[in-house]
């Protein structure tokens, strides 16, 4: 009888560690960054930013370029929604930005949310969040 408990506890703690090890082994994607402190954009290439909080996240960054110019940012909600200077994108839609240096930005992901950036300027563009 008492091995049937421990057996019962041993599968159960097995079961709750293998449900909650499942989000970190499930980003295998190439370029998905966590909602981080710095994001670096390349000239014309996408960037997965994904929020893997259970809650909504808010950041300021902002908008960092070596050269002195103009540069348009493309935003899109991959999953779920997200709100980009107070416009409120939902998913699979998109919104564009033409940002300059010392620019900021504010950007609210909701819980497990996914935005795609991409950078469409001809210089790398650095968010200081």
């Amino acid at each position: 009888m008492l091995t049937n408990l421990l057996r019962k506890i041993a599968i159960l703690l097995l079961c709750s560690t293998a449900l909650l090890a499942t989000n970190v082994f499930a980003e295998a994607e190439e370029n998905v960054e966590s909602f981080a402190k710095y994001i670096e954009l390349q000239p014309n290439q996408a960037k997965t930013i994904k929020n893997h909080m259970i809650w909504r996240t808010h950041k300021t960054c902002e908008v960092r370029i070596e050269e002195n110019e103009a540069v348009e940012l493309a935003f899109q909600a991959l999953q779920k929604r997200i709100v980009v200077n107070g416009i409120i994108i939902d998913e699979g839609y998109a919104t564009s930005l033409i940002v300059r240096p010392g620019d900021k930005i504010e950007l609210e992901l909701n819980s497990r949310a996914r935005l795609g950036i991409t950078n469409h300027g001809q210089h790398v563009v650095n968010l200081r969040c």
